[in-house]
C-alpha cells in the first residue's frame, strides 16, 4: 500500500499523454476551465490545473481513509479495467471493472444479498460437503462461481457503502455517477473534454481514453490512499492542510468543499464558510441538494456540530 503521497510531476504527465482532449467539436462547453488550447482541432488540456486537482484528491483520500474507510474504483471501460484492478488491490480498496450493477448505492440491501450467495458458494466449494455433490451440482456452482468473481470480485467484502468513488470516465460510468449523487456519496473522477465537471465533487481533467495516461492518474491520485498522517507530518501540519483544503476563511465559492455542496449551499443563501460553520450537522441535510453523507463530509471539513 502507498504510505507517502506521490509527487505529481508536469512532465510525467505530459509523457503519459495525459494533455490530449477529444476533437474541440465534441467537447463540453462546461471544461473550458481546464483547457488550455486547441491545436489541429483537438482540445490540449491544462495540466497545471490537473496537477492541482490531483494534489487535492490526494488530500481527500487521505482524510477519508484516515479513519479505516474504503474506496470504491470504477472503470469498466477496457482501457481503464487492468489499471483500475492494479491500483485499487495495491491500495486495498473496492473495485468494479466489468459493469455496474444497479442499486449499488441506492439499494445496497439487496446487493448484499446476491453477494452473500455468491460467498455461500465459495465456502460450499471449500467444504467437506463439496465431495456429496453431484458432478451436475458441482458444475453448475464453478460457474455460478465464475460469473459472480467476475462481476462482482472486487466488491466481495464490501459491507456497507463507500464514502467515495473514484470514477474513470463519468460518460461511461453515469449510473454510478447518478446513484452517488442521489445518495450524496462524494465523487473523484479522471474526466475528459467531453464530460460535465459539474456534476463531479473534485474533477481530475485529463486523458480519459489511453490507458498509459490512466495508469498514471490513478497511481497519482491513490498514493493519498492510506497515507495520511505519514505524507503531513506533525499534527498542526497535518490540521493546516485540512484548514487549506477547505478554506475555512473564504467564501463558499472558493473552498474546496464538493461542487454540488458548494452550489446547494450558494442556493440556500450562504456565501461564506464561517456562516456554514455555525449550522449544524442537520441544518445541513435540510439543505436541498445535500444528502447525509455530504453534510458529514462537510461537518469533518468545517467542524460542525453534530447537533
Amino acid at each position: 500500500m502507498p504510505s507517502v503521497m506521490k509527487k505529481v510531476s508536469l512532465n510525467d504527465l505530459l509523457t503519459a499523454k495525459v494533455h490530449l482532449g477529444h476533437r474541440s467539436r465534441r467537447w463540453n462547453p462546461k471544461m473550458k476551465p481546464y483547457i488550455y488550447t486547441k491545436k489541429s482541432g483537438i482540445h490540449i488540456i491544462d495540466l497545471v490545473t490537473t496537477k492541482e486537482c490531483l494534489i487535492k484528491a490526494q488530500k481527500v483520500l487521505a482524510q477519508v481513509t484516515e479513519g479505516g474507510d474504503r474506496i470504491l474504483f470504477i472503470g469498466t471501460k477496457k482501457q481503464a479495467r487492468s489499471s483500475v484492478k492494479k491500483w485499487a488491490e495495491a491500495t486495498g480498496s473496492f473495485y468494479l471493472i466489468e459493469r455496474w450493477p444497479g442499486g449499488l448505492l441506492t439499494n445496497f440491501i439487496e446487493i448484499q444479498r446476491g453477494l452473500e450467495k455468491l460467498r455461500t458458494l465459495k465456502d460450499l466449494k471449500e467444504s467437506a460437503k463439496w465431495e456429496g455433490l453431484s458432478t451436475r451440482r458441482q458444475c453448475q456452482v464453478i460457474r455460478e462461481i465464475g460469473k459472480g468473481e467476475r462481476l462482482f470480485g472486487g466488491i466481495l467484502a464490501m459491507d456497507k457503502p463507500p464514502l467515495v468513488l473514484l470514477v474513470v470516465d463519468p460518460r461511461k460510468e453515469k449510473a454510478a455517477v447518478k446513484e452517488a449523487i442521489k445518495k450524496g456519496i462524494t465523487v473523484i473522477a479522471v474526466i475528459d473534454t467531453n464530460g460535465d465537471p459539474s456534476i463531479i465533487d473534485f474533477p481530475i481533467p485529463g486523458n480519459d481514453d489511453a490507458s498509459r495516461s490512466i495508469d498514471l492518474l490513478l497511481e497519482l491520485v491513490s498514493s493519498g490512499i492510506n497515507s495520511s498522517g505519514k505524507c503531513v507530518g506533525t499534527q498542526k501540519e497535518k490540521t493546516d492542510v485540512v484548514k487549506s483544503s477547505s478554506g475555512l476563511d473564504g467564501p463558499i465559492k472558493e473552498s474546496d468543499l464538493p461542487s454540488r455542496a458548494k452550489s446547494a449551499l450558494v442556493k440556500a443563501g450562504y456565501t461564506t464558510l464561517s456562516e456554514v460553520s455555525t449550522l449544524t450537522v442537520e441544518d445541513l441535510r435540510n439543505v436541498e441538494g445535500i444528502g447525509d453523507k455530504t453534510a458529514e463530509e462537510i461537518a469533518r471539513k468545517l467542524g460542525v456540530t453534530a447537533v
